[in-house]
């Protein structure tokens, strides 16, 4: 595998037309997640596959020939780390390698040193933007690819110092999905059932002084509310996933108060999008 610092050897998707026609597993258990991501590669011309965790992933790769696997890393039952390890164990003797490419909002040198030891190639941030995984498929299977698969230097996205304060940000949103108002719809809809009901998981772990199950309710909630890049409701769920896994959640009430009202914000922000007229 090539050094981080190697820069100069990814690929430059404008410079270059991009891979169509890939067949691709997408691992990730948030919903709202899956259903951005995916049709950000449909549009691009890929199928996907979705799996919900490791271990769907690994029945996955059983029974299909994949030529690409974007990989979330913090996921229940199986994480991305334990599943790749196990895809790379599994191509030992075969000559294959797939390339898989984690999908996670850790960018500390820990979790890059974890990537690389899994045996992942590449890395995008979250939320994932198109750009990134156009950028990401071009270093992993460039267009001109003869069927020989290299594997690309790794590649940590970078995460902005500061996200502007905004409740929504319309105009990201609206990029991300195309600006297809019925796939729009769809994700809101999504996230309003799915935040309600991670609202109610994360208020009955701080009732019950469930701190594990505190830190994943939380942590599901922040990454959904990241596509959406609202500031706010972004920073209380992941200061309680931190008091879930520090086991401290004295403050717990306090913070999932401020994170009821933000999260009640962008859910009227996101029903008034869908109700307003197209410009």
């Amino acid at each position: 595998m090539e050094s981080l610092g190697k820069q100069d050897k990814l690929c430059d998707p404008s410079d270059t037309p991009q891979r169509t026609g890939l067949h691709i597993l997408l691992v990730e258990d948030n919903i709202v997640n899956q259903k951005i991501a995916s049709a950000m590669l449909s549009r691009q011309g890929h199928s996907v596959v979705i799996a919900r965790h490791g271990l769907e992933a690994l029945d996955s790769i059983e029974n299909n020939r994949f030529d690409l696997i974007f990989m979330d890393v913090l996921m229940p039952e199986m994480d991305g780390y334990q599943a790749t390890s196990e895809i790379r164990k599994r191509e030992l003797g075969t000559g294959t390698h797939v390339p898989i490419i984690a999908m996670t909002a850790c960018v500390m040198v820990r979790d890059r040193e974890k990537c690389l030891v899994a045996g992942m190639d590449d890395y995008i941030t979250k939320p994932i933007q198109l750009v990134d995984l156009e950028q990401a498929i071009a270093r992993a299977i460039p267009p001109a690819d003869t069927g020989v698969i290299e594997k690309s230097a790794m590649r940590f996205g970078h995460v902005p110092d500061h996200v502007p304060d905004v409740v929504l940000d319309v105009p990201e949103l609206m990029d991300r999905v195309d600006h297809n108002r019925n796939l729009l719809s769809e994700i809101v809809a999504m996230f309003v059932r799915e935040s309600c009901r991670l609202m109610d998981r994360i208020r009955e772990a701080i009732e019950n002084h469930d701190a594990q199950s505190l830190a994943a309710s939380a942590h599901i909630l922040k990454g959904a509310i990241g596509n959406f890049a609202t500031r706010a409701a972004h920073k209380a769920a992941f200061k309680l996933e931190k008091l879930g896994l520090e086991n401290s959640l004295q403050n717990a009430p306090e913070v999932y108060r401020v994170l009821e009202i933000e999260v009640d914000r962008l859910r009227e922000a996101l029903l008034d999008l869908c109700m307003k007229e197209p410009e």
